[in-house]
């Protein structure tokens, strides 16, 4: 099968946990950071099972300065 389907439960559960955390932030009017770092201030990526920014887009500073040449 090709492409991803929608129909699969676990995309589905997925999907509606993703919504319903930021719908919560949202509402709660808390920055994701309060809701994401210890009470030293640090989000603490690895234990969240989430990646750093600069572990997505290494090449972010150099993507940043050629669009600005645009």
């Amino acid at each position: 099968m090709d492409g991803l389907q929608y129909s699969r439960s676990g995309v589905t559960i997925l999907e509606q946990v993703s919504f319903a955390l930021t719908d919560l932030i949202y509402r709660c009017d808390f920055d994701v950071q309060d809701v994401l770092a210890n009470q030293y201030g640090i989000i603490d990526y690895e234990r969240l099972g989430l990646a750093a920014h600069d572990t997505i887009f290494p090449n972010l500073r150099r993507l940043a300065q050629t669009m600005s040449a645009f």
